[in-house]
């Protein structure tokens, strides 16, 4: 065999080659990932509804409800999940939870469950302050449309051990790498409403 033929052999082999590459890669289903997402309440299963997911800090556009359920279909893995809503602030919100929280940081009446303290925590400082207050004042008032950071829920692992001792070190994303099932379960908490009457969507 000539140069000349054993050049064109090996031209028309790495044709074929890239030719298979490139069709793979077409054919390639782009949502190589589905993750169901589970989202529960602390009372009565309340949630709201249509929260934003983000995946590895990035917003999720390719995404399936199934009640107040999802599934998000992405390319990445492994994944750091986050939920976000801060739609109706002042939901469950009124004069009530002020004073709760200012008995609190009084020490007259402490907050008796983990989430409560959760829902108190509006700046998401991971304490209990007057600062919380301040921000509730000027909800209430109409000073400002929502709280800072804007955020009207705080959605944790649901998996953490929440408890009263470390309510503050409650983890707000789920992290799945290799090895585990492609689910993430959160519980909602409604910021703001220490005693508990806000309502789901």
């Amino acid at each position: 065999m000539n140069m000349k033929n054993v050049q064109l052999l090996k031209f028309t082999f790495l044709s074929l080659l890239l030719f298979f590459y490139f069709n793979l890669i077409s054919a390639r289903d782009p949502a190589a990932y589905t993750t169901r997402i589970n989202l529960t309440g602390f009372i009565n299963g309340l949630v709201p509804y249509d929260v934003d997911i983000y995946v590895n800090g990035k917003l999720a556009t390719d995404i399936t409800n199934v009640g107040h359920n999802y599934d998000v279909h992405t390319e990445e893995f492994p994944s750091k999940i986050e939920l976000k809503y801060s739609n109706d602030p002042l939901n469950g919100v009124n004069v009530g939870d002020i004073i709760k929280i200012s008995n609190h940081i009084l020490t007259k009446t402490a907050l008796d469950q983990p989430n409560k303290l959760l829902a108190g925590d509006v700046n998401n400082d991971q304490k209990i302050s007057v600062s919380d207050i301040v921000q509730l004042r000027k909800l209430i008032l109409g000073k400002t449309e929502g709280f800072n950071p804007d955020r009207s829920w705080v959605f944790i692992d649901a998996s953490y051990n929440l408890q009263l001792h470390n309510w503050a070190e409650a983890d707000q994303s789920v992290n799945l790498v290799p090895g585990d099932e492609l689910v993430a379960n959160f519980k909602a908490i409604k910021l703001g409403d220490v005693d508990l009457n806000a309502k789901g969507h």
